[in-house]
């Protein structure tokens, strides 16, 4: 295995776990996102307000984030796991827009993105991952 390719699956299995994390966190205890969402700032504020106390957006967010991980972590879907995922990334981001100090334009949510964006175009789940036996289309792989 080239460096190339030992460093997709560190970048891969890394974000699932840590997305994983986030969202097991979510599903096994009460969550709710109305607080997160009731605090929003920015020119899109009010409709991210009025997204608060939804429970179809509290399933979303907490699933999304353990399945898209898990997804990432096994190899399989990876590409529309890390498009979800960074469109979720990106919502929040614009949530509290814009970000607060210490960087008031790059917060972790724009690297996680761009980490995803590498998934992505790599073909990362063809790399010690399901991807490379299950045959899917190539645009979910």
């Amino acid at each position: 295995m080239s460096y190339k390719d030992l460093s997709l699956v560190l970048l891969r299995v890394g974000m699932g776990g840590l997305f994983v994390w986030a969202g097991l966190d979510k599903v096994t205890a009460p969550f709710t996102a109305a607080g997160f969402l009731n605090t929003s700032t920015g020119p899109l504020s009010e409709t991210f307000k009025s997204l608060a106390g939804n429970a179809a957006v509290d399933q979303l967010v907490a699933w999304g984030l353990t399945l898209g991980g898990l997804a990432l972590i096994a190899g399989i879907f990876t590409r529309v796991a890390s498009v979800g995922l960074a469109l979720l990334m990106a919502l929040i981001y614009l949530s509290h827009f814009p970000p607060t100090a210490p960087n008031h334009l790059v917060d972790d949510h724009v690297i996680f993105i761009l980490v995803l964006a590498v998934l992505v175009f790599s073909e990362a789940g063809k790399v010690w991952g399901l991807g490379k036996w299950v045959k899917l289309p190539n645009w979910a792989s």
